[in-house]
């Protein structure tokens, strides 16, 4: 009879089962307990943010109160009037007294809110003032590089309009696909940049070469005027020399022929001597008239290349856009 009411309990495997339920339950209230503490905190942050903004519109609430108090004492002392008489006069009036102050203060909020909106408007409108003049220096300098490209086109375009046309012609000829001129131009117009572009960099050998005599004379000059100094320093212990001949009344087994030639040899010297500075003068004002030169032709290449580098973009960009 015990066996048929009791059901048969196995040793192990109920006793896991139980312990694993236990298990999932307390993981299950764990999570629950996890989240309903972030929830918690959610609202905490929720609540401080909002005690926050409670506290920043306290303050703004209190300096407006101030500020008009300000302004009210201001009105008063104008009127002669004093706050606390005013604040009795006002409490003694009658129903009827205060519906008027109420009113009088609900058009107060209205013109108050009405400032501040205007001061918004305005405030806007400054912003978009700004903006708008930085795009009209935008597009004025934009304008001006405009300008300065059509100039140099005009000028490119005038300088060498024979070669152009007969390059449009060439590529009209020898096109088959019905090109339009535009675009027939415009590739003669790149031609013609890549043109000048050789020149520049021709103009800029040149100069790298004519900064290296420079460089050379300079180095010629510094050593010529070594030489000078040497020279001049002979000359001194020549003179010194003759001097001491002449009054010791003798000549050390020289005679007066050999004194004579070292004469003319002194007068050969500083004659070869004076021509070699004015050589060596006019060397140095021709480098001088050449870095001058160099310096304006390298303005004029930069200001070339920073042209023609713009134009090329342009160019390019007008044939994409014609292909297309």
């Amino acid at each position: 009879m015990i066996c048929d009411i009791m059901p048969t309990l196995s040793e192990d495997g109920d006793m896991i089962g139980d312990g694993s339920l236990e298990d999932n339950n307390f993981e299950q209230l764990m999570v629950n307990m996890l989240d309903e503490r972030d929830k918690l905190m959610e609202t905490l942050r929720d609540t401080q943010d909002a005690l926050a903004n409670m506290r920043n519109s306290l303050k703004e609430v209190e300096f407006e109160r101030d500020t008009l108090l300000q302004e009210f004492d201001i009105v008063l002392s104008k009127c002669n009037i004093d706050r606390d008489e005013l604040i009795q006069k006002i409490s003694s009036f009658d129903n009827e007294d205060d519906l008027i102050i109420s009113r009088l203060h609900q058009q107060k909020n209205g013109l108050a809110e009405e400032f501040v909106n205007i001061a918004k408007d305005l405030f806007h409108n400054k912003e978009k003032l700004n903006e708008r003049n930085e795009e009209i220096a935008e597009l004025k300098a934009e304008r001006n590089n405009t300008k300065l490209l059509l100039e140099h086109l005009e000028s490119l375009v005038s300088r060498h309009e024979r070669s152009l046309r007969m390059t449009v012609v060439k590529r009209q000829a020898q096109s088959s696909a019905g090109v339009s001129s535009e675009v027939e131009v415009l590739k003669a117009l790149k031609s013609l940049f890549e043109h000048h572009k050789a020149l520049d960099e021709k103009i800029r050998e040149k100069l790298r070469m004519a900064v290296e005599k420079a460089n050379s004379l300079e180095e010629d000059l510094v050593a010529a005027n070594q030489e000078i100094d040497r020279l001049q320093s002979e000359k001194e212990q020549l003179r010194a020399f003759v001097k001491k001949s002449e009054t010791n009344n003798f000549a050390d087994g020289m005679t007066n022929d050999n004194i004579n030639e070292i004469y003319m040899e002194m007068n050969d010297l500083k004659y070869r001597l004076e021509q070699k500075k004015r050589e060596l003068d006019k060397s140095v004002k021709e480098n001088k008239e050449m870095q001058e030169k160099f310096s304006q032709l390298e303005d004029q290449v930069t200001t070339t290349n920073r042209k023609a580098s713009f134009s090329q973009e342009n160019n390019q960009k007008i044939i994409k856009e014609l292909e297309e």
